[in-house]
C-alpha cells in the first residue's frame, strides 16, 4: 500500500496527471488518423490508450517491431 502511495504522490507532484490531460488530445488525433489507412480496420482509445485492429497479414510483422523497439503491443 505504501508503494501504491508513494506512486500515486510521484505522479501529482511531476504534474503527470495534467501532463496526460493535457497531451490526450493530441494523441487522440494521431492515433485516429490513421483509421483511413486501407489496412487498419478500427481505431479506438481512452485516453493515452490505443487499440488497432489491422488487417492479419500486417499484424505479425508490425508486432515483432513494436517489440524490437520497446513498445507494449499485444496480438
Amino acid at each position: 500500500m505504501a508503494a501504491a502511495q508513494g506512486a500515486m504522490d510521484a505522479y501529482e507532484s511531476d504534474e503527470m496527471f495534467q501532463r496526460s490531460r493535457d497531451i490526450s488530445p493530441y494523441f487522440e488525433d494521431a492515433v485516429h488518423s490513421l483509421r483511413d489507412h486501407p489496412r487498419v480496420h478500427d481505431v479506438r482509445n481512452c485516453g493515452m490508450m490505443a487499440g488497432l485492429t489491422l488487417e492479419e497479414e500486417v499484424t505479425f510483422p508490425l508486432y515483432k517491431k513494436l517489440y524490437e523497439d520497446g513498445v507494449l503491443s499485444r496480438v
